[in-house]
């Protein structure tokens, strides 16, 4: 089973969710509102807590759309973002915004995961693009040259009309 979305369906999906079995049925009832991810440092004994990537997929007409939130870096946000990639493609989507408005922080890896993300939608004939960066992803993605390969919208419906001109 798949991400399954359904009419005004939102699946919310933590990196715990996804540790043991990447590719199994998310449900909107998994308990992620709250929690944690649990870090592989530790500090005499104590177990380090790294707030989790919580992902949010819903869909307005045709255009599916990524809700990002936390951190999309090496090991948390990176992995939960491809394997939701994955599925989306798997089940045929072909427009995707991902709304990074309440990403907090983005290294390589997260910003080699959007552009994986791009190159893989674009290979099965999809679209990605961005929507809402804050100021310091958006600088990221300036600095990294992404700027010119993905779109980049300030307004969910503009985003969303764009795709039906495309």
């Amino acid at each position: 089973m798949g991400i399954g979305i359904g009419h005004g369906k939102v699946i919310r999906v933590h990196l715990r969710d996804l540790r043991f079995s990447p590719l199994r049925s998310r449900r909107a009832d998994s308990g992620a509102e709250t929690g944690y991810a649990s870090g592989s440092g530790t500090h005499e004994g104590i177990r380090a807590k790294i707030p989790a990537m919580k992902v949010d997929v819903r869909h307005v007409d045709d255009v599916i759309i990524v809700d990002l939130e936390g951190r999309l870096v090496m090991g948390v946000g990176d992995e939960l973002l491809r394997d939701v990639m994955n599925e989306l493609v798997a089940e045929d989507w072909k427009k995707i915004l991902l709304n990074l408005r309440k990403v907090t922080i983005i290294d390589s890896s997260g910003i080699g995961e959007v552009v994986s993300s791009w190159k893989l939608a674009k290979r099965f004939g999809g679209t990605v693009k961005l929507l809402r960066p804050g100021p310091q992803i958006q600088r990221t993605l300036l600095l990294t040259q992404l700027l010119p390969l993905l779109e980049i919208f300030d307004d969910e419906d503009e985003a969303v009309a764009s795709f039906q001109t495309a």
